[in-house]
């Protein structure tokens, strides 16, 4: 018959230090039982120590549970989804309930950048953490609960997207018309060549730009000509020539470029320019 009895000691997330939960006699047999019904979630160590008795040195064994806790509900959000170059983002991470923590951290990770912490603070009583963040590319933005006793860890994330700005400009229109509503840039094929220029800002490395013009002709716009995705020049620009004698005298057309950004840690979205429209005159102005 062994004589002596067993030590509890838990350890839990409300007490990182452990504490004793009681003292358990042995069986005749020499096993014994405990019984606890866990308040804190999470991972929980018991430490046993039985203590010899009479007739045994002492010695300690453990046994670790994991005790499931509830999902908080959590989300982050901003206060559009696609912004110009150096504009303030406005975001708020919104926590559910929770038990005894209700503390979010908000994190920014600018494309091809590490993340980075935002703010760190209790959100309001509405549940609401605020942050403002300038932003130069696309960054996602994420909200981190670490979780309390009962509530487990959680992140959320989302986006915020930089539209680059887009300027264009034609090269030696001698004039411009109105045409019903719109204005459109005089050409004439004394000229020789019609210039559009196009430029990207911020211009990243990779990023690549379409020029697209079409004729108006039979009640509709019709693609006329495009140059390929072709990479844009040091300062951003690219310049796009085509000779004044392949246009139809006196007819309509429009001409616009699309950016397209690098496949890998692109700092901004895709963006189309406005249409310009022009017309070419036969000969020289008068």
């Amino acid at each position: 018959m062994r004589t002596g009895a067993v030590h509890v000691v838990k350890t839990d997330l409300a007490h990182p230090s452990g504490y004793s939960v009681g003292t358990v006699p042995l069986a005749v047999d020499g096993s014994f039982a405990f019984h606890d019904t866990p308040q804190v979630g999470g991972a929980i160590t018991y430490a046993f120590t039985y203590d010899g008795g009479t007739s045994y040195l002492p010695v300690t064994a453990s046994a670790k549970v994991q005790v499931s806790r509830a999902t908080p509900s959590l989300s982050v959000t901003t206060d559009a989804k696609s912004y110009h170059s150096g504009a303030t983002v406005k975001v708020t991470a919104h926590l559910g309930a929770t038990y005894n923590s209700r503390l979010v951290t908000l994190y920014d990770q600018p494309a091809g950048k590490p993340r980075a912490q935002l703010k760190s603070g209790k959100v309001d009583a509405h549940g609401n953490l605020v942050a403002y963040y300038k932003v130069t590319r696309n960054t996602v933005l994420s909200a981190a609960f670490a979780g309390d006793y009962r509530y487990a860890p959680r992140t959320a994330t989302t986006r915020a997207t930089l539209t680059p700005t887009v300027r264009t400009a034609m090269q030696y229109p001698l004039a411009t018309t109105r045409i019903g509503s719109t204005t459109y840039q005089v050409f004439y094929k004394s000229e020789v060549n019609m210039g559009f220029d196009l430029q990207v800002t911020p211009r990243q490395s990779g990023g690549c730009t379409t020029v697209y013009l079409e004729h108006y002709y039979s009640g509709a716009w019709h693609p006329a000509a495009s140059q390929s995705c072709v990479p844009l020049y040091a300062d951003g620009w690219y310049g796009y020539g085509r000779a004044l004698k392949l246009f139809a005298s006196n007819d309509h057309y429009r001409i616009r470029g699309h950016y397209t950004p690098p496949t890998k840690d692109a700092q901004t979205t895709g963006v189309w320019s406005q249409w310009t429209y022009l017309t070419i005159r036969p000969g020289s102005p008068s």
